[in-house]
């Protein structure tokens, strides 16, 4: 696959990204308004989308390693990569786990627990969201500099 087709399958994935997180984010909002079910969706939704981030940047950067490898690019390419994961991954991985901790508490706390919790976890995964997605920006620039 050369650059050019990478290149372009990137830029729908900061769209659908950019529009996955603007659902996850409502469904956050409509759990700490509705109650419970609402709540479970939007925990399950917002931990799926933390990893589908995480597995594409995961299969982004083993392609720059073999990239790298294949046409004889610098160690820096692969360092930029893996640093584009690196600095995304706790906020991927503590944004789902805050969601769907959130979800829990609405499923078994009382409606304190369950405000409390959802609150923090709009809080933290809407600037999780905005970490992801400068990292998904950077793996774009990343592969264009190399096209």
């Amino acid at each position: 696959m050369n650059g050019a087709i990478f290149h372009a399958a990137i830029l729908p994935m900061i769209r659908w990204f950019l529009v996955l997180a603007l659902l996850g984010c409502g469904a956050l909002v409509a759990g700490w308004v509705v109650g419970s079910r609402a709540a479970l969706a939007g925990g399950v939704l917002v931990w799926g989308l933390h990893l589908l981030v995480w597995v594409y940047l995961a299969a982004t950067g083993r392609r720059a390693r073999e990239f790298g490898r294949v046409q004889g690019h610098s160690d820096r390419f692969v360092a930029r990569s893996e640093r584009n994961w690196r600095r995304a991954l706790p906020f991927a991985l503590l944004g789902g786990l805050l969601a769907l901790a959130s979800a829990g508490m609405a499923v078994v706390g009382g409606p304190g627990w369950q405000a409390g919790a959802s609150a923090m976890a709009i809080g933290f995964n809407v600037g999780a969201f905005a970490v992801e997605a400068l990292a998904i920006a950077g793996q774009d620039r990343l592969f264009a500099e190399v096209r």
